[in-house]
C-alpha cells in the first residue's frame, strides 16, 4: 500500500505557483539571447541550485556584472527553486511546478 502524502506545499500557499510559473516563462523566453551578465547569472544559479562547487571562475564572472545585493538575490532564487524541487520529491509530486 502506498502512503498518501500531502499536496505539494507550493500548491497550499496562494499565489506561489502562479509567480513561479510566470518567472519560469520569463526566463525561458529570454534564454536564447543571453547577455554576458545573464550567462554569468545562469552559471552561478546552476552551480548553486545543483549543490555544485561554485568555482572562483563562476563567482568572478558573476561578480563582474552584479553587486552583492544582486548576487544574493540570484543565489536565494536558485536555492528556492532547488527547495521547490526537493519538496516535490518529498511529497512525491512531479518535478517542478508546471
Amino acid at each position: 500500500m502506498r502512503t498518501v502524502r500531502m499536496p505539494h506545499p507550493v500548491d497550499l500557499v496562494p499565489g506561489v505557483k502562479q509567480a513561479w510559473n510566470a518567472l519560469r516563462t520569463t526566463i525561458d523566453e529570454a534564454v536564447p539571447d543571453l547577455s554576458d551578465g545573464e550567462a554569468a547569472a545562469r552559471a552561478l544559479t546552476e552551480a548553486a541550485a545543483h549543490a555544485e562547487d561554485v568555482t572562483d571562475r563562476i563567482w568572478d564572472q558573476a561578480a563582474k556584472h552584479f553587486d552583492q545585493q544582486e548576487l544574493a538575490a540570484i543565489l536565494l532564487s536558485a536555492v528556492l527553486a532547488d527547495a521547490i524541487d526537493r519538496l516535490s520529491t518529498v511529497t512525491r509530486q512531479s518535478k517542478g511546478m508546471s
